[in-house]
């Protein structure tokens, strides 16, 4: 019986400190979990319309001259879904696409691909960019890897996408 006691009183400490350290761990874990359903509801929204993209009404709008681009929207009835905008010759060609849900940007893909060329090391770029509550949640380089935050081009990464897809958004008005 001493034996059985000397069990037990290790298991119900362990049981204390697990129910004294469980409202702390819980915040942690809820946080990841949110983090998590804010990318999973901007994925959703983008899968959403991409697999409806043939249903929708497809716009082209007129660019300034000397903008060899072209300026393509997609419409969910009245509702603006994507915006794509094309570019290039043949040294470079850029791709852009912003994804909107109740009027507001939620997801933007960037691509560049620039001919290698003497002394330009720089070939290409493939960028997403995900929005949440109108600001740049998430941005992740074409590695996939996270852009932290604390970078100095951060902030004006997000600026120039906001600007771009307002600026986008209005010619189709």
């Amino acid at each position: 019986m001493n034996g059985r006691l000397r069990y037990e009183v290790p298991m119900k400490r362990i049981c204390i400190v697990f129910l004294l350290l469980l409202p702390v761990i819980l915040p942690v874990n809820s946080s990841f979990s949110q983090d998590d359903s804010v990318i999973l509801d901007i994925r959703n929204k983008f899968y959403q319309i991409n697999n409806a993209i043939s249903q929708y009404r497809k716009v082209d709008v007129e660019l300034e001259e000397g903008d060899p681009g072209s300026l393509t929207g997609y419409f969910c009835g009245s509702a603006l879904r994507k915006i794509v905008y094309q570019t290039g010759d043949n040294m470079h060609t850029e791709l852009s696409e912003f994804y909107f849900w109740n009027n507001r940007l939620f997801f933007a893909f960037i691509k560049i691909d620039i001919t290698p060329v003497p002394g330009n090391d720089w070939k290409d770029s493939e960028d997403r960019f995900y929005f949440y509550g109108g600001m740049l949640y998430r941005w992740l380089d074409k590695s996939k890897k996270q852009v932290p935050r604390s970078e100095n081009r951060y902030g004006a990464r997000e600026k120039l996408l906001l600007d771009t897809a307002r600026g986008y958004r209005n010619r189709f008005r």
